[in-house]
């Protein structure tokens, strides 16, 4: 007896794959012979399918997948990675565990897992339990009751027909969805099919139901009546006949399922905006539950006292915070809010991807992960290796890369602790590391920190090696020698202070000196630091002690900022504070990293980073310039102009021609003055940048990544 591959069947038969394994998993024909990992079938089973295709046929009863139905947001199309992702962070993980499942579609790649899902709509239930449930299925028995329904042509009114006709459906589908729904009933109280498979029937329904629903997307309600009413038209849903037998589905609260439930991944995907799905999804749940309520208003909806969710009301980031806590799980999975919207808009933000860092960030270190990008078209990986701006393009690609985030929580592993910069910097982001840093990816094998400023960013992102770029030569030869001096180097600083007799109120008290903490140090120290600023200009020789003396004149002086005239001269003049216990912990506190750390200090334009010698997969660039209308960071008497904006979204281009990846802080308008060389950019750059608002009540600041 012969044998061919998949491939020759499929071109010689004229269906589809999933055609092919849709008939497979409902059991219709024998799953073939395995050679290789590959499947091989005969002539007779190709006959087999041949008839299965053919009953298929006139029963009416084709197969539709978790993509085909529609569910605000639904996670079908992202099931995939989510696996992947899964299968990164948590390799040989034996169960998954999704607590607010809809109709199932995020679970789809985990089949081979035992699986726990749940959600609190039982019209989503029913979805579940038929993708899902443990119980066995006689595929053939429903697919040959679906074609029947589909032949049915049933007289006479309903309940369906009574509320719902020549609204949300023509008055032969809602007949034929009254006569459907009482139907299965009749015969599960008869006993003559399992919940199972009662629930795959009602699958089958509600399916259909969207297919014929005079809509727009959901069940707010409905549109004018239109010309033609769509039909009713069931179909079978492609599940597998016989799951694990260990899989679980619930109907219940997720914050009480997470207390007495574990599962090695758990993925946690809330609703996080006012949208009351029980509301949106009010006439699928009317059908599934069949109690025949009254009804309320045009739209028909049923009052509910239940089945609202607390994720959808103020308060959203306590309950998400109890739900966390209370997941048992080694690795947890929570799906990015994608809305960003004030306040003031009907759906608007209840749980915020901030609120959810910081929730997860207590369970263990946290990153986020995204599907990929599309990829770029020859024409526009052509357009990028010039090193003319480009033009803006007449019809840019729509972007389609905003969904699919996941924050990864490895639960037990302690998040990396933060260091603070020992010197105060403009535009430094120590204080928005817990927003930035889990963008990152979590595979950086190189760093750079480009504008690096005060070093606060690159010194807390683990990587193999950290290259720090910025134009200021003397505070990037201070970390230098701070690097090179390690615990040497506080020795150092207590030698100047103690040499220009500057106060020690770390060790005296600010009584000693006579002045209150409030009123500082300032009239104390201001002729010895006049004389430390006298010596440090005049010093020839730049050795460690002469850093020493630039870092203490920094902590000393007003605002702990460095400061230089055009002529090269330490200008900053005395503060009210010293080395003070909390300045010193600083100071310590980097002095260990950058021991730790391979770190590298390049004093240097940007634009002098030889993008060609970098590598896709091991380098990532991080780059927080000035914003348009700042003091520019490599020229103290400029300002970052236009022109320096231009050459930093070209060399950006260049990065995204050779795949490298970057992320970039920055801000559409700062002072008034409105970036608009960045905004023509993000217009044309849509498709392949993703873009995080940072601060909502500004609106202008973001986060823009390109991976």
């Amino acid at each position: 007896m012969g044998y061919i591959g998949t491939s020759t069947l499929l071109k010689s038969l004229g269906i589809s794959k999933k055609a092919l394994y849709s008939l497979v998993n409902s059991g219709e024909v024998a799953s073939p012979r395995k050679q290789g990992g590959r499947y091989l079938w005969s002539e007779q089973e190709a006959t087999e399918i041949v008839c299965a295709l053919a009953r298929r046929s006139t029963q009416g009863a084709l197969a539709f997948d978790q993509q085909e139905k529609r569910y605000l947001g639904g996670k079908a199309k992202y099931s995939a990675f989510i696996r992947e992702t899964a299968d990164a962070f948590c390799p040989g993980f034996e169960s998954f565990a999704d607590y607010f499942a809809g109709t199932g579609g995020s679970a789809e790649a985990f089949s081979d897992k035992t699986l726990l899902v749940n959600d609190l709509l039982y019209s989503s239930y029913l979805f579940l339990l038929a993708w899902y449930g443990p119980e066995w299925a006689d595929m053939p028995k429903l697919s040959r009751w679906i074609g029947e329904y589909n032949r049915a042509v049933p007289a006479g009114e309903n309940y369906v027909s009574e509320q719902f006709g020549g609204t949300y459906f023509g008055p032969a589908a809602a007949r034929k969805i009254g006569f459907v729904r009482e139907d299965i009933e009749q015969k599960y109280a008869a006993g003559e099919m399992n919940a199972r498979e009662r629930a795959i029937l009602l699958a089958s329904l509600l399916q259909a139901m969207d297919g014929a629903a005079n809509i727009y997307a959901h069940y707010d309600t409905f549109k004018a009546p239109p010309v033609k009413w769509a039909p009713l038209e069931m179909r079978l849903p492609a599940v597998s006949n016989e799951n694990d037998p260990e899989n679980r589905v619930f109907q219940t609260d997720a914050n009480m399922l997470v207390a007495y439930t574990y599962s090695d991944v758990a993925y946690l995907d809330p609703p996080v905006d006012s949208r009351q799905y029980g509301d949106i999804y009010h006439l699928p749940e009317n059908i599934a539950q069949w109690a025949k309520p009254e009804l309320r208003g045009k739209t028909k909806k049923v009052a509910r006292a239940q089945g609202k969710s607390l994720y959808c009301k103020k308060g959203a980031a306590q309950v998400f915070a109890a739900l966390v806590e209370g997941c048992k799980a080694k690795c947890i999975l929570a799906a990015l809010p994608e809305k960003q919207e004030g306040r003031g808009a009907r759906s608007s933000l209840k749980l915020s991807a901030e609120e959810m860092l910081a929730c997860l960030r207590k369970r263990g270190e946290v990153h986020i992960v995204f599907p990929p990008l599309p990829p770029k078209t020859p024409a526009e990986q052509q357009l990028l290796l010039s090193y003319e701006f480009k033009k803006k393009e007449e019809n840019p690609r729509e972007s389609t890369n905003k969904k699919g985030g996941l924050l990864v929580c490895q639960c037990g592993t302690p998040p990396r602790e933060w260091v603070d910069s020992p010197i105060n910097f403009t535009g430094g982001k120590y204080r928005e590391l817990s927003s930035l840093l889990p963008y990152f990816p979590a595979d950086i094998r190189r760093m750079w920190d480009v504008f690096s400023g005060g070093c606060s960013v690159g010194v807390n992102v683990p990587a193999r090696q950290t290259v720090f770029v910025d134009q200021d030569e003397a505070v990037t030869a201070l970390f230098t020698v701070m690097r090179a001096a390690g615990d040497g180097f506080l020795g150092e600083v207590e030698r100047v202070i103690s040499e220009f007799a500057l106060s020690r109120s770390w060790e005296k008290g600010y009584e000693f000196y006579g002045v209150a903490a409030e009123a500082g140090l300032a009239n104390v120290n201001k002729e010895a630091y006049a004389r430390l600023r006298t010596a440090f200009n005049a010093a020839e020789r730049r050795d460690t002690h002469y850093y020493a003396m630039l870092y203490v004149l920094i902590v000393y002086g007003f605002n702990n900022m460095p400061r230089f005239n055009r002529m090269g001269e330490f200008n900053l003049p005395v503060g009210k504070r010293d080395w003070n216990a909390s300045m010193q912990g600083k100071l310590r506190a980097f002095l260990r990293r950058l021991q730790e750390v391979d770190a590298t200090f390049l004093a240097m334009d940007f634009r002098r980073i030889d993008i060609a010698s970098l590598s896709p997969g091991e380098d990532f660039l991080y780059l927080d310039p000035p914003y348009l209308g700042a003091a520019a960071y490599y020229n103290r008497q400029s300002v970052w102009t236009e022109r320096e904006e231009r050459a930093l979204m070209r060399f950006l281009d260049q990065l995204d021609a050779y795949g490298v990846r970057y992320a970039l802080s920055t801000a559409l308008s700062y002072g008034g003055t409105q970036n608009k060389v960045l905004a023509r950019w993000l217009e044309q750059e849509a498709s392949r940048h993703r873009i995080f608002r940072q601060e909502a009540q500004e609106g202008e600041k973001m986060l823009i990544l390109n991976y």
